[in-house]
């Protein structure tokens, strides 16, 4: 297998989609990598001045931290079915490595599923190609439509992707709200069966039956009433 130095192989920023990195699987990496050396190779391939690094940037910055100057690598020059290894082709190889590796958060995926769909995928090839189902792809997609804070939400644990689909339908509607009750959800850990039953449930005594849709009014008036009614 060929060696690389490690000053020879370049990240580009915004390709990898795992977009954060835990300190403490780090910190574990670089005492296995020095204890046992690199267990598993990177995987580069080639441009005009060296390599881009396709999968196993973690292993990249841990060999650094370690000492190492070079490592074992796959080059990669062709996709599937020998098709043009281009930036598509190179992303579908790095989600597959890190959800084999190491879970992406939901949010990852989806900005990841629409990358791929940027450049041409349809949610079913994405799905073909990934060996996920088609109604994983259009649900983690879903997701971006999401509040930014809502997405930090999930990215960070504080709430499932399971809140998900009943929060898109209330931010449709109203932002504002649909962020106040992400809020409500992490400070009293309501259960995700339980918001989506009655996802308005306490916003307001006179709150009218949830099988008629808000207008935009009402919801907005219910926003400002948030930090003031009980959750039942």
């Amino acid at each position: 297998m060929p060696e690389l130095a490690l000053d020879q192989i370049k990240t580009r920023e915004g390709f990898n989609p795992r977009a954060d990195f835990d300190d403490a699987e780090h910190n574990a990496l670089v005492k296995s990598i020095k204890a046992r050396g690199l267990l598993q190779p990177l995987v580069v391939t080639p441009n005009d001045s060296g390599y881009y690094l396709v999968g196993g940037e973690r292993r990249l910055r841990a060999l650094i931290e370690a000492g190492f100057t070079s490592a074992p690598v796959v080059i990669r020059h062709e996709g599937a079915i020998g098709e043009a290894y281009d930036e598509t082709e190179q992303l579908i190889d790095a989600i597959t490595e890190n959800t084999v590796r190491a879970n992406l958060t939901a949010i990852e995926e989806a900005q990841a599923f629409a990358r791929l769909k940027a450049g041409g995928r349809s949610v079913r090839q994405i799905a073909a190609e990934l060996a996920v189902t088609e109604k994983l792809v259009r649900e983690r997609l879903k997701l971006l439509e999401l509040p930014a804070f809502i997405q930090v939400a999930i990215s960070t644990g504080q709430i499932t992707s399971g809140y998900a689909p009943t929060l898109v339908e209330i931010a449709k509607v109203s932002q504002n709200l649909a962020c106040g009750l992400t809020t409500r959800i992490i400070e009293r850990n309501i259960t995700a069966s339980a918001f989506a039953a009655h996802p308005l449930q306490g916003c307001s005594t006179a709150m009218p039956d949830l099988d008629i849709w808000f207008t935009h009014g009402y919801v907005d008036a219910r926003t400002n009433e948030l930090d003031y009614s009980p959750w039942p």
